[in-house]
């Protein structure tokens, strides 16, 4: 058990110290009339333990030399007073009975015991002296004293396990409140990603976001980062805030196997309680991200799939079947003359040009080398400075005879700003649906005039022919101010 609280102890010294002056009044007054002589240094020790008691700092009683030191003084001082008045009918006899209390109060059964011990005696040895012992006085004193002792120690005792008991509810109620609090900011991260699920918006970038806002609550930073494992490598998914100080890093791993890591800005380094609140906050946050780069590996299995599929189609049907129809146009041009002979030869001209089409679209959509635009920016940003954050969405892949020209803007422009911007970050975002797409490759750095020429440097007008090439547009806005955004946009041929 531990000791006496500060606010309890104040609680019992008052208490003590209310029956020491009601005591004294009382014992005064009787001890006056009946010892009108003697009384006066009865009572002036009497008030020297009374106020003695008033004006002793109650923090030095939880310390056992001095608790121990005032039970000794106390015991002696009134014993004294009893010995002028009266010794075991003495008017301060309850008075007397104060020291014990205090003893048996502070120090438990064995010093009030001993400070009862101690005034009987005290009182024995006066009255030894005197030659004036009470047999039958001094047994009815030492049993008070005893029950005194007895009584108190038990009150100590009991108010111990009662305090005891109130610290144990108030740290199990801080605990369910504090858990109560972590529950709640897990489902409200919960909550927003099954929104993000129903809404169709699940993405890297999307849940990183989600799980910024809600750590935030939980945990006060300066700025985070969120980066997940691409081919080994970290690659920044979501940010927000300033990076200012030293960061601190937390682990997102599922299970089976790491995911990525939280990179937090911090004021001053995490406790143990807030790592446990990022803990359980980045669970169902790592399962997301598995959950989002399983998505992809399955979309990239079917894409592979269908491309093959794709590819036998055109090299065992549509190959032949066009093969056939030039092998035709031959024969038949053979006996026409003429005009109808010029339009065979042209009509056998563009059908020897599909066939070639057909041949090059079936080896291209066997090799296995090709890679989705994000795949491609991914291990293109790996490990770079300033870092790249990519809030890209890839849903559909852009069509080959497309994607080459754009995905080789889009490298060209992070590039540059990795090469020319001497910035704090760069942000590729944007979605990519095939067909039609936006992407956005904004810096942060001093910008410069796209409409400039520099000698010796050719990646603006090679990113703008590849633009004409896809049927793609591109425009690059770039001031001091707000750094660089080239943005990239196509629609269906």
């Amino acid at each position: 058990m531990t000791e006496f609280s500060e606010r309890w102890l104040n609680r019992l010294m008052a208490v003590i110290a209310g029956l020491n002056w009601l005591f004294l009044v009382l014992g005064s007054i009787a001890g006056l009339i009946q010892f009108p002589k003697a009384a006066w240094l009865a009572v002036v020790l009497s008030g020297i333990y009374v106020v003695g008691f008033q004006l002793l700092p109650r923090r030095l009683l939880l310390k056992p030399v001095w608790r121990e030191g005032a039970a000794i003084i106390a015991t002696s001082l009134t014993a004294g007073s009893m010995a002028l008045t009266g010794s075991f009918e003495s008017t301060f006899l309850l008075l007397a009975v104060t020291p014990v209390m205090l003893a048996a109060l502070m120090g438990g059964y064995r010093l009030g015991a001993a400070t009862a011990g101690l005034s009987a005696g005290i009182l024995v040895a006066i009255e030894i002296s005197r030659q004036s012992l009470s047999y039958g006085g001094i047994v009815s004193w030492i049993g008070l004293l005893l029950l005194v002792a007895a009584t108190f120690g038990l009150a100590r005792r009991l108010i111990l396990e009662a305090m005891d008991h109130v610290e144990a509810l108030t740290e199990m109620t801080a605990e369910t409140g504090a858990r109560l609090e972590q529950l709640e900011n897990t489902n409200l991260l919960l909550t927003r990603l099954v929104g993000l699920t129903e809404n169709e918006d699940l993405s890297a970038t999307t849940i990183g976001t989600a799980a910024l806002a809600t750590i935030r609550s939980a945990v006060p930073f300066s700025g985070a980062e969120i980066y997940i494992n691409t081919d080994g490598s970290p690659t920044l998914v979501a940010d927000t805030g300033a990076r200012t100080g030293g960061h601190e890093s937390v682990p997102i791993s599922t299970s089976q196997r790491p995911i990525g890591e939280l990179r937090l800005f911090l004021n001053r380094p995490l406790t143990t309680r807030q790592q446990e609140v990022l803990t359980e906050l980045l669970a169902p946050t790592a399962i997301s991200f598995a959950n989002v780069a399983l998505l992809e590996q399955i979309a990239a299995e079917a894409i592979r799939d269908e491309r093959l599929r794709v590819a036998r189609e055109l090299h065992d049907g549509i190959g032949p079947g066009l093969a056939a129809l030039g092998l035709a146009m031959d024969v038949a041009a053979m006996g026409a003359r003429g005009a109808l002979e010029q339009q065979l030869t042209g009509l056998r001209a563009s059908v020897t040009n599909l066939v070639t089409d057909v041949r090059i679209a079936v080896e291209d959509l066997r090799d296995e080398t090709s890679q989705s635009t994000l795949v491609e920016i991914r291990r293109l940003v790996v490990g770079a400075s300033p870092p790249v954050k990519v809030a890209l969405t890839e849903l559909i892949p852009i069509p080959d005879n497309r994607r080459s020209n754009i995905t080789a803007i889009a490298v060209e422009a992070i590039r540059n700003a990795i090469t020319h911007s001497p910035g704090s970050q760069i942000v590729v975002s944007g979605i990519i649906e095939g067909d039609i797409g936006l992407m956005r490759i904004q810096d942060d750095g001093i910008g410069f005039d796209p409409d400039a020429t520099y000698e010796g440097h050719f990646g603006l007008v090679g990113m703008r022919e590849r633009a004409a090439e896809a049927d793609a547009t591109i425009s690059i806005d770039s001031s001091a101010a707000s750094g660089t955004a080239v943005v990239i946009k196509w629609e269906p041929r």
